[in-house]
């Protein structure tokens, strides 16, 4: 089976069945400068800022209906463990990409500045690599709970980041969010 046919099979809605994908597979860049992400026992290759495109988009939808269609604990550890798993395999690359005759890496360049379908200002594997508290960010977006599935999970009462289980606040598109802090997240899978 191809890669891309079966990740195609797994959006949006199998993020613990991507995170055991992403888990088994490798990151290599091709000659014409592509970051691409293969998996022994499937043929062909995918695009990293496919994936990384994707995974943002999955985690806009789920942030945006946080009380409609509730990530379950498992879901959002997943959705973090496959941020930084892209996370891991953008640094591998960017390694190799330094290593690489001039020609690969200029269109490398190319690729990934040229056309940024995520955004028009940043390719889509900046989502996934940077650390700033904002809904901008794919694993802010797994962490972040509405108010009233944050006190349901955690307890309590919430009084704007005194809360022992919170990071922070987000903010970008009403109503707020509450950025719960990933130990405490994955505390819940444990204790679930």
């Amino acid at each position: 089976m191809s890669l891309i046919a079966h990740l195609d099979s797994l959006f949006p809605h199998q993020i613990t069945d991507i995170k055991n994908l992403i888990d088994r597979a490798k990151v290599e860049t091709a000659f014409l400068g592509s970051r691409v992400v293969t998996v022994d026992g499937f043929t062909g290759s995918v695009d990293i800022d496919d994936i990384a495109t994707r995974i943002l988009e999955v985690s806009k939808v789920r942030f945006k209906a946080a009380d409609s269609t509730p990530l379950s604990t498992e879901e959002r550890i997943a959705g973090v463990d496959i941020v930084k798993k892209l996370n891991e395999f953008y640094i591998i690359s960017d390694n190799d990409i330094k290593n690489c005759n001039f020609f690969t890496r200029l269109l490398n360049w190319i690729l990934e500045f040229s056309t940024t379908p995520t955004s028009q200002y940043y390719p889509p594997g900046f989502f996934c690599t940077a650390r700033f508290t904002l809904a901008f960010n794919a694993e802010n977006n797994f962490l972040a709970y509405s108010e009233a599935r944050f006190l349901e999970q955690f307890g309590g009462a919430f009084n704007y980041g005194t809360h022992p289980d919170a990071e922070d606040t987000l903010l970008p598109g009403f109503p707020m969010k509450i950025l719960a802090k990933e130990d405490s997240v994955r505390n819940l899978l444990l204790m679930g």
